[in-house]
């Protein structure tokens, strides 16, 4: 279990050090994606009106509503551009001309063909797990909900997690083109569902702990700090995400060291 733990650090540590090593790079693939989802969601909290806000509208209308699909085709699409351009700035040493990183449409859809396919595969993990953990506290007459939330994290939320960082593995290949199956990843994985457990661990950890600190930040009424913490904190998560599955397909997948 230690070496597990130990290999996860590193997957981690890795992926982390990839974005704050090359962060003039990183801000070449993410600013003008990140820049256009901020200027969208700006612009749908001016629709939900000063009344209401962009998390409680007073009374949505059909602008609004109109408003939140174009906001949320939008926020796909510009993370789908920020993941391929950030694999195949990884892994086929791409780099952006200037600050805007190539639009590769074709690789594109094929991301997002391969991605909804996963979450169609983890939405019935999910379910199926789901089931299990009711039964699981049906049994132990579980009632408070701290305990409810526990169950739900070991047994659906983490083992889905890391179902899902296995899958994915193989993912970034559908950016760069390479030639591979739905299964790659998982095939690439074989032996290292415990090396993905720790590593789910440690990523539920973090972003806790930066909700966390959000949290306080809004709860403080620090609306201006907030909102920018909400924004470089989507912005990192967005970032080491897609690292993480970089670094697994480069280290499981093409066999690349660690370092």
């Amino acid at each position: 279990m230690r070496e597990e733990r130990v290999k996860a650090w590193q997957i981690f540590r890795h992926s982390v050090r990839q974005v704050v090593g090359n962060l003039p790079g990183a801000l070449r693939v993410s600013l003008v994606p990140v820049a256009i989802q901020v200027a969208v969601m700006l612009a749908l909290a001016g629709i939900a009106g000063p009344t209401g806000g962009l998390l409680e509208p007073a009374a949505p209308d059909a602008g609004f509503v109109m408003g939140t699909i174009l906001a949320l085709v939008v926020v796909v699409a510009t993370a789908l551009w920020i993941a391929v351009a950030w694999h195949r700035y990884v892994l086929l040493s791409e780099v952006p001309k200037g600050f805007v990183p190539a639009f590769h449409g074709d690789r594109i859809a094929a991301y997002l063909l391969r991605s909804l396919a996963y979450l169609v595969v983890l939405v019935v993990v999910a379910v199926l797990l789901s089931f299990v953990q009711s039964a699981i506290a049906n049994a132990l007459s579980v009632s408070s909900v701290s305990a409810f939330m526990i169950l739900m994290l070991v047994i659906v939320l983490l083992p889905t997690l890391t179902v899902g960082l296995r899958l994915s593995s193989g993912l970034p290949g559908a950016a760069i083109g390479a030639t591979g199956d739905f299964t790659t990843g998982w095939r690439a994985t074989t032996g290292a569902t415990g090396d993905t457990a720790a590593l789910a661990v440690i990523l539920v950890l973090a972003q806790t702990a930066l909700q966390l600190v959000g949290f306080a930040l809004s709860s403080a009424d620090l609306s201006i700090l907030s909102f920018a913490w909400e924004v470089v904190t989507s912005w990192l998560v967005t970032m080491v995400g897609v690292s993480v599955l970089t670094t697994l397909y480069g280290h499981y997948v093409e066999g690349r060291a660690l370092v």
